[in-house]
């Protein structure tokens, strides 16, 4: 009997047993399934999210980037706190300023934007979004917050359905900041093709071409061909293309533009495509500074090369322009041998690019340089009657303290968008200085990059001088200019037996 009752006793001590361990473990599924699961963000769905010191300062969320991706903007709005924001691939950050792209808000707005030209590229796959306090607790009027409230919204951006290209055909078509800053077309390049020549005509945007075999999107470590230059009007030349499809793409490299038209031509051959000529007329460079019109403007040029970009002006009709020496030195020393000087058309528009041009003089001590145009676009032959919007020239000397001067260039800062359009600035002759190099003027017009080079003119209309430099202390600043007195005999020798 005794043993019937323990083996009783034991039987309901082992199912009280099981009991428990079916409720712990019944406790533990109702646990997991009551915890919340990894923040995701969804694309176009924006959502408010919150950052509590309390629970910990920093915030992860996960973000799925499609295959057809070329672009990813994370936005962040309404911050009632400034905050930090990073993106990394695979494993999350510790910090936003840890992951492999990170921003910070300004005035509770930020923009963090990844694409394929980023490094590392924009891969498909899940990335991981990453908001801190950036180590600082949020203070507010009466000590620390509770929390910090923010908006987040991802943006995922695509091209537009591919275009096909005839060769020797003109197409038009737009980059768009909300398709990726993508334009993409298709072509069939046949078999014994030796050249493939793409050409980007009447673009005002700074805009790259790329072409690859295929219709896969590539990004820069994948090595397309690219042609990327601070131009409008592009040539991508690729020999020997292999038979098949192929991918051009016309790409705003730096997601400035909301909209950039363009021209595209596709060829096989080597041969440029025809351009009918384009003349500026004095309506669209009118002035309203006495003394000041047509000619003074038309004669500024763009000088583009590949380590930067300036201006110039022209000095005699047969194509000879002066620049500052720095404006074409190339990284490394000597002169560049790819020089494209851009002309204005319109006062609202960036320049066309128009000429080659060589330098054919210089003087670093003055920091001069005489160059000479020497081809079309192309490096072309020039219309045997070219004759150049040329700057008459004066005195700097005969200059007085006080005098007005009139500064004409391409500064980066005179535009919102890639390519600036000519820009004038006013001033007076704040000082002068005379050095080893000669007689240099001191201004109060505003001269930055890109100016230099280009002209300074007094309020006859006559050129004194080379926007070149300026000195900033603070929030202060004074151009410098050097006049044409410190041009060297030689290279004024050269102009004048032009």
């Amino acid at each position: 009997m005794a043993t019937r009752l323990e083996a009783r006793r034991s039987h309901i001590l082992f199912s009280t047993f099981l009991g428990y361990v079916a409720f712990a473990a019944l406790a533990g599924c109702l646990a997991e399934a009551s915890e919340p699961g990894p923040l995701v963000l969804q694309e176009a769905q924006p959502q408010v999210l919150r950052l509590r010191p309390a629970e910990g300062t920093v915030l992860h969320a996960q973000v799925q980037v499609p295959a057809n991706a070329l672009a990813l903007e994370l936005r962040i709005s309404d911050a009632t706190r400034e905050i930090e924001a990073g993106m990394t691939f695979g494993e999350a950050a510790p910090a936003a300023h840890a992951a492999e792209y990170w921003t910070n808000t300004e005035l509770g707005q930020a923009v963090l934007r990844l694409d394929r030209f980023s490094l590392p590229p924009l891969e498909p796959g899940f990335w991981h979004a990453t908001f801190d306090m950036g180590g600082q607790l949020p203070l507010g009027p009466r000590g620390q917050v509770d929390e910090v409230v923010f908006r987040a919204e991802l943006r995922v951006l695509r091209p537009e359905a591919a275009v096909e290209l005839a060769p020797r055909v003109v197409h038009d078509g737009t980059v768009a900041l909300e398709r990726a800053s993508t334009w993409v077309g298709h072509l069939d390049v046949p078999g014994g093709a030796s050249v493939l020549r793409v050409d980007l005509l009447e673009a005002e945007a700074d805009l790259d071409l790329l072409a690859y075999p295929g219709h896969k999107p590539r990004d820069l470590t994948e090595r397309p061909h690219l042609q990327s230059r601070p131009y409008g009007r592009e040539t991508l030349l690729v020999a020997n293309p292999e038979p098949g499809p192929w991918t051009i793409e016309v790409v705003d490299p730096h997601a400035l533009e909301e909209r950039a038209e363009f021209r595209l031509h596709v060829a096989f051959g080597a041969d440029a495509p025809p351009e009918a000529p384009v003349e500026p007329s004095a309506e669209t460079l009118a002035s309203a500074i006495e003394g000041l019109g047509a000619a003074q403007l038309g004669a500024v040029v763009e000088v583009g090369t590949p380590d930067g970009s300036g201006s110039a002006v022209c000095v005699h009709e047969r194509g000879l322009f002066l620049t500052n020496w720095h404006v074409v030195q190339k990284l490394g020393g000597g002169a560049s041998e790819d020089i494209v000087l851009s002309r204005t058309l319109d006062l609202a528009r960036p320049p066309r690019e128009s000429w080659r041009a060589k330098v054919i003089e210089h003087d670093v001590g003055s920091d001069c340089a005489l160059l000479e145009v020497v081809g079309d676009r192309h490096g072309g032959p020039l219309p045997p009657d070219l004759r150049h919007v040329t700057a008459p020239l004066g005195d700097d000397t005969r200059l007085l303290l006080g005098s007005e001067l009139v500064v004409v260039g391409y500064p980066g800062v005179g535009t919102q968008r890639s390519r600036p359009t000519l820009t004038l600035t006013r001033g007076v002759v704040a000082g002068f200085e005379r050095s080893g190099a000669g007689f240099a003027l001191k201004s109060d017009a505003e001269i930055t990059s890109g100016h230099s080079g280009g002209a300074a003119y007094d309020m006859a209309g006559k050129l004194v001088g080379l926007p070149t430099s300026r000195v900033e202390d603070g929030a202060s600043q004074l151009g410098w200019i050097h006049g044409l007195s410190m041009l060297p005999e030689r290279i004024k020798a050269r102009i004048a037996a032009r």
